[in-house]
């Protein structure tokens, strides 16, 4: 409701990264922005970005997106409204493979040779997850929205990947906290 979306169709939230170099939205602000005509499309840039990257704000404000600025906004409400999440590098993506989201990752020209040298997981990641789109095929990204097919294949990608990431407790960690906390106490788990 805050960004007037319509409840009939489903939410694009793109989270680009802050930085030269890393940061998708010089690259693909005019692709997210097409989409518009057919999708609920909200920008979440970095808050840095507004302090020093005011040129890539405008990008977005000159296509008339929405824009979300609020720099301490709880981003599970983001990920909670979003049927899809576009974003580069960072963390954004492994949020969104924690909380099951349909992810399109951004390839920024280039970035490659800056991840590779500082070991990043990013693209490890990109190597289990599809689509990740390049730029000569932005013009693509509607049309992978709407693949079904796509998005069957990668909710199985999805799942090997959060187990390479992430503990094997999904809704259940605190749980499990309980159950050895009670066991090192020497209490039965559960209770009985």
């Amino acid at each position: 409701e805050e960004f007037g979306f319509s409840r009939e169709r489903r939410t694009v939230v793109w989270l680009p990264t802050f930085g030269d170099g890393v940061c998708s939205i010089r690259w693909y602000a005019k692709q997210i922005a097409g989409l518009k005509a057919r999708y609920n499309v909200l920008v979440r840039p970095h808050p840095i970005s507004f302090r020093k990257a005011p040129g890539d704000i405008r990008i977005l404000e000159d296509l008339n997106l929405r824009i979300d600025s609020d720099d301490v906004r709880d981003m599970n409400y983001l990920y909670a409204a979003a049927d899809f999440v576009v974003c580069d590098y960072g963390g954004t993506a492994f949020s969104a493979l924690y909380l099951d989201k349909n992810i399109v990752q951004l390839d920024v020209p280039g970035a490659d040779t800056f991840y590779t040298s500082s070991g990043s997981s990013n693209l490890e990641l990109r190597e289990l997850l599809s689509p990740v789109i390049r730029s000569p095929d932005a013009g693509n990204l509607q049309q992978v929205l709407e693949d079904d097919s796509v998005w069957a294949r990668q909710a199985e990608q999805r799942e090997k990947a959060f187990q390479k990431y992430f503990a094997p407790y999904r809704g259940k960690s605190a749980d499990r906290v309980v159950s050895v906390l009670r066991s090192l106490s020497g209490q039965a788990y559960p209770p009985g």
